[in-house]
């Protein structure tokens, strides 16, 4: 979530996110299934960290309106789905959280989660529909909801309609 984003590192670790988890989630139903009585709850956390993380990488290959925010709102939940299904399972056996009650395991990584997601949200550029890509810089309120590029710049992706997303200073504040 910290990287810059567009095509490079970002978008290598986030396919290297999805099929590591598609690994876990197959390993994770075949333990699940193997006892079934003691561990259905991990295969149902399992299956909506999965989907959720499909369902992020589906939003960013057919750009649906407003897809920046839906695609960190999925792939966030992903990451919180999977950590809970870890700790629900293994929270027992850890030592600073044997001491939690076992309902801490299904609330406190939601907890932490959620507040770190809306806060990206609130504060990312794509979160701002005024925000407008000119020559590489995202500036003020010209256009909204409408992305140009100017620049020709190697790291500009906006001429396909996908901006790189990086903060850069306003022409204003380098005057």
């Amino acid at each position: 979530m910290l990287l810059h984003k567009g095509r490079g590192r970002h978008s290598n670790f986030g396919i290297a996110y999805f099929w590591c988890l598609f690994g876990v989630f197959v390993t994770m139903s075949a333990l699940a299934f193997s006892r079934w009585q003691e561990d259905y709850d991990l295969f149902i956390l399992g299956a909506l960290s999965f989907g959720a993380a499909w369902l992020g990488r589906t939003i960013l290959q057919h750009r649906w309106h407003q897809w920046p925010r839906w695609h960190l709102t999925s792939m966030g939940a992903s990451f919180i789905l999977m950590i809970t299904a870890f700790y629900v399972d293994n929270g027992k056996n850890l030592a600073l959280w044997r001491e939690l009650p076992q309902i801490a395991f299904w609330f406190l990584p939601a907890m932490i989660g959620t507040p770190i997601i809306l806060f990206v949200l609130r504060t990312h550029p794509s979160g701002n529909r005024d925000v407008v890509h000119v020559r590489g810089r995202n500036v003020g309120p010209t256009a909204p909801l409408k992305f140009y590029s100017m620049c020709g710049l190697r790291h500009c992706n906006a001429r396909r309609r996908r901006c790189s997303w990086r903060s850069l200073p306003s022409p204003e504040s380098s005057q």
